[in-house]
């Protein structure tokens, strides 16, 4: 803080903090010294225009949530105290010392929840539930380079990588460990969104309940082959079986090939345990694997833009609501089924393609802090410096608003208990 004395009548400071809390703090102090100063120092100047010692007003100028914010104290006249004590000109009452202690704290209190409860100026970790180079890493980075600058507080964003259990990980930390002070964020696939629902390990989250601040872009899952290995269409692994990848129980990965062997009568034989896109793709590439089901399009677009450019894989199916336009003569899941209950049971785990490369804070995170974050990346997502970037590494922004994801997720949520109930027997078996 930094105190600058004009003169007797105009005390003006400018207050620099970076918190504003912190603010608030320095403002009730200055409240306190100002009016001590009025007492003693400023006695000279007020005994010669007849005021008593202590009459200062206070007044702020400016947001008090800015650095530019300041206090302004300008004397005022008040009734002469018959208490007072006068030492040499040095003027002092008990009555003046407890009324500043008491300004001092009144005003860091009422002051303190306005001007901090939706500021974020601390740094924010965006934690990856992969591995680096993969796709959800990719985007994550781009967003981290551009957020700061529409957060309220100006904090710098930071990207750490959190792989392990097919996002579950990172999921669970959010939901159990991480701040609830808007400075953690995590963003990952689908799966970790419906295991809690689906799966059949214990989670120590709810989707439902996390805070959603928005979604990149919208999604298209592809069964995708091995350019090298005999699998062309999708009825080549209905006819024979084919070996995909997978990250490990609850990931699309490893969700996907169950299913569609159900639904579809493919012959997926699943290998898991890979740690994220990275090493499937590594797989592929060495024949270890014959492809993956289902792989993201907006993570091969961004993770390995060369195999499509180069035709190196082939793609058998899309999983989505709609076609995607690049690819008009590869079948839509729909497609191949005809039963409703074989619907709804696709509307439930194709449900999160609309909100692909979500971003989410814990549950329980205070409404203006939420508020801040989720203006911030809706700003973010209009940037054109972030849309410059993303077209530098083959990503869609196809943004969806924090308070959508939290709808469409707690409509994925109220799935009838019967579809719930099936995809959970197919998993188990």
């Amino acid at each position: 803080m930094f105190l600058s004395l004009v003169r007797p009548d105009r005390i003006s400071s400018p207050i620099t903090s970076s918190a504003a809390v912190t603010k608030a703090a320095e403002f009730g102090a200055l409240a306190a010294v100002i009016f001590i100063l009025g007492s003693v120092s400023c006695s000279p100047w007020m005994r010669r225009h007849s005021l008593p010692p202590g009459a200062i007003r206070l007044q702020v100028i400016g947001d008090p949530g800015q650095s530019s914010a300041r206090m302004v104290a300008t004397p005022i006249a008040l009734k002469r105290d018959p208490q007072r004590i006068d030492d040499g000109g040095a003027i002092m009452t008990r009555r003046m010392l407890g009324f500043a202690a008491a300004a001092s704290l009144v005003f860091t209190a009422l002051w303190a929840p306005a001007a901090a409860q939706d500021v974020i100026d601390r740094p924010i970790n965006i934690y990856v539930a992969g591995t680096a180079g993969g796709g959800i890493d990719l985007y994550a980075r781009v967003v981290a380079r551009h957020l700061g600058r529409h957060i309220k507080g100006n904090p710098t964003v930071n990207v750490q990588v959190m792989p392990g259990a097919g996002g579950i990980r990172a999921a669970n930390f959010l939901a159990q460990q991480a701040p609830k002070d808007g400075t953690a964020i995590t963003t990952f696939a689908g799966g970790p969104i419906l295991e809690p629902l689906i799966g059949s390990r214990k989670t120590e989250y709810d989707s439902s309940q996390l805070t959603w601040i928005g979604a990149v872009t919208k999604d298209v899952g592809l069964c995708v082959a091995w350019g090298a290995t005999p699998f062309k269409t999708i009825k080549d692994a209905q006819s024979k079986q084919m070996v995909v990848g997978g990250t490990g129980a609850g990931s699309d990965t490893d969700t996907w090939p169950v299913i569609l062997n159900e639904l579809i009568g493919t012959k997926f034989k699943l290998v898991t345990g890979y740690q994220g896109t990275q090493e499937t793709v590594i797989a592929m590439e060495r024949g270890e694997t014959q492809g993956r089901c289902t792989f993201s399009y907006s993570a091969l677009r961004t993770a390995k833009p060369e195999w499509l450019r180069d035709k190196k894989i082939n793609i058998l199916l899309q999983l989505a609501l709609e076609k995607h336009a690049d690819f008009p003569d590869v079948p839509l899941v729909y497609d191949l089924v005809s039963k409703p209950e074989d619907r709804q049971l696709l509307d439930l785990m194709i449900g999160t393609s609309a909100m692909a490369r979500p971003f989410a804070a814990p549950p329980g995170l205070p409404a203006p802090i939420a508020a801040t974050l989720r203006r911030g990346f809706d700003a973010t997502m209009k940037d054109p410096a972030l849309i410059a970037d993303a077209k530098k590494i083959h990503a869609e922004v196809l943004p969806t608003s924090g308070e959508d994801v939290q709808k469409l997720v707690a409509r994925l949520y109220a799935t009838p208990k019967p579809v719930v109930a099936r995809v959970k027997k197919f998993l188990a078996n």
